[in-house]
């Protein structure tokens, strides 16, 4: 390809290019018409669930999703039966009164769910993420114990605090043989007889959380299998815009070339493409994330389902920015790197940095490289990060740049 140099002993420095907003707002109404379809699908999933699922463990109004009672009674602790298949796991207490479960106090404005999964992770340091489901509260000397019980995937060896000195897995039947706190003893008794929890039948909890597996697996996979695309149209719009507004930029300065497919250009392309397709991968996983933590809060809450739609549309709205956030800084990314190569290519080595002026807080260093000249294959050095740079590089930079045509003195 030519190599560019002026008529005139002096270089020339051309007009900058910016990002093509049309190239932008493309990319962002695709991510966000595929937002809005999974936020629809959410949607129907969750009021199909809910309907399934009462707002439980509230402190002062805890409902058993094995039971038709109502305890109207604020409870002073409360604790998780761990449990895989039929083993459950029983901690010794250090204060000699036997073997019981995870549990503990419930702290001023903590909720039992809330203490459950807390006092558990302070026992055996194993987070407890999902539903819990209630299974009974008791009084035992003048203290009310709301207990819950949880399924995790295997065994696991507990990290103990200075409260417990061994642990076992047994079956509640096995327990039964062991020096059982009578807390612990009453609760495996009820776990015996109530077949539909020993079998593990189906809670309102397993609804909507079989809901919520569903439509992130849905959603994660529609995403997946559309990346690879909108990561090539992008990648194609951005380049056929750059190479447009370049070769507009060097006709008026005076110059006549012709893009043609070229090894780096083409690889260019590909590293825009493969980093858009990891990127729109990531939405969905992030925001299915987001939506399991409202989900849970709301159900811990209770909340009811306008209350639990507003919190949805809120995580909607990070999906969404989080998405023009993408669009803006991948658009100025990839016209930047399509630019470099096309100029290089022409044997265009320097360039002027141009601060944008953009931005509630701009970076220090990029106001200080503003009209400063620099070395196209290197970049600027940026102190704040300890790396070289080049303009629009790192997020939310929206900086650009002048590039120079060397002259007979260079």
């Amino acid at each position: 390809m030519k190599q560019l140099r002026t008529t005139s002993a002096k270089p020339a420095v051309l007009s900058p290019i910016f990002p093509n907003a049309g190239v932008q707002a493309w990319y962002l109404n695709t991510l966000e018409s595929m937002i809005n379809l999974s936020t629809s699908a959410l949607i129907t999933e969750i009021a199909k669930a809910w309907a399934l699922t009462p707002p439980i463990w509230h402190n002062s109004h805890i409902t058993s999703a094995y039971g038709d009672a109502e305890l109207w009674i604020d409870p002073h602790a409360a604790g998780i039966v761990l449990r895989v298949g039929e083993r459950i796991l029983l901690l010794h207490r250090t204060d000699g009164q036997g073997w019981a479960f995870p549990g503990g106090t419930i702290e001023p404005d903590e909720t039992a769910d809330a203490a459950a999964r807390r006092e558990t992770f302070e026992e055996t340091l194993h987070p407890i993420n999902g539903p819990l489901d209630f299974l009974h509260m008791q009084e035992w000397q003048g203290v009310r114990f709301a207990t819950f019980v949880y399924d995790v995937p295997e065994e696991f060896i507990p990290q103990l605090n200075s409260e417990h000195d061994a642990y076992k897995w047994v079956s509640p039947r096995d327990a039964l043989r062991h020096g059982l706190h009578p807390g612990a003893r009453s609760t495996i008794k009820l776990l015996r007889a109530l077949p539909s929890l020993a079998m593990d039948a189906p809670s309102p909890t397993k609804a909507l959380q079989a809901a919520l597996a569903k439509w992130g697996q849905q959603t994660i996979k529609r995403f997946d299998l559309a990346s690879q695309k909108i990561a090539d149209d992008f990648a194609a719009r951005n380049r056929n815009a750059t190479q447009a507004a370049m070769l507009a930029q060097l006709k008026k300065a005076g110059f006549t070339v012709k893009f043609e497919p070229t090894h780096k250009s083409i690889e260019a392309f590909r590293v825009v493409a493969a980093e858009n397709v990891s990127l729109i991968k990531s939405i969905p996983r992030k925001y299915h994330g987001e939506v399991e933590q409202k989900v849970w809060n709301a159900v811990r809450n209770g909340s009811d389902l306008s209350k639990l739609s507003t919190e949805l549309r809120k995580a909607h709205r990070i999906t969404v920015n989080r998405a023009a956030l993408i669009a803006r800084d991948q658009n100025a990314k990839a016209k930047a790197v399509i630019e470099r190569v096309r100029q290089q290519e022409l044997g265009i080595n320097k360039g002027i940095w141009m601060h944008s002026n953009a931005g509630k807080e701009p970076r220090p260093t990029h106001v200080q490289m503003d009209n400063r000249p620099y070395d196209l294959a290197r970049g600027m050095w940026d102190k704040d990060e300890g790396e070289w740079v080049h303009p629009g590089q790192l997020i939310n930079c929206r900086c650009t740049m002048r590039p120079v045509i060397a002259g007979f003195e260079d």
